[in-house]
């Protein structure tokens, strides 16, 4: 069951800020068997406390959160994915993971046996990326008063479109 720290902290009569103080101090705790990972992983960043980016490694098929890491950093990961012997580490059959650089070398060295695979909703936010980026270059190169400029400005939600739609 999932719940929020300020909801503990309502029924427990103490403060959001002492609940996650305990949940901190018992982080170490969070992980302790090195002799198990599951066969599908996820890998991920988050905005957690502070405005830190904090890594998250999950179960890809039932979504159990294997780890939470304090930071991103390539070392980090490295050294707590080191706490797994090979032999465990070789029976993880995939990692889904962003497109960040070092996801990928990361499981090329830790994860010998596993397939890489970039997941669907990072490509796409690219893609939208790309095409918002080629809009607004073209946008830019018309007068901010002339029609085109307007257009290209009003109608942004149609370059996102499903053109299949129109083509028919």
């Amino acid at each position: 069951m999932d719940i929020s720290a300020k909801t503990i902290a309502f029924k427990e009569g103490v403060s959001a800020s002492t609940v996650n103080c305990t949940l901190d101090s018992t982080r170490c705790e969070f992980r302790n068997n090195f002799t198990f990972l599951p066969f599908h992983l996820c890998f991920d960043e988050f905005r957690g406390t502070h405005n830190t980016y904090h890594f998250i490694c999950l179960d890809a098929d039932d979504h159990a959160i294997q780890t939470i890491l304090p930071n991103r950093l390539k070392k980090t990961i490295f050294n707590y994915l080191m706490h797994f012997p090979a032999s465990v580490r070789s029976l993880v059959r995939t990692v889904s993971c962003d497109l960040n650089s070092y996801y990928v070398d990361l499981i090329k060295k830790l994860f010998p046996n596993a397939k890489i695979i970039i997941d669907r909703f990072h490509i796409v936010q690219m893609l939208n990326r790309a095409v918002n980026s080629i809009r607004t270059d073209l946008m830019n190169r018309f007068d901010h008063s002339s029609k085109n400029y307007k257009l290209f400005k009003r109608n942004w939600k149609l370059f996102k479109r499903n053109w299949k739609l129109f083509l028919k």
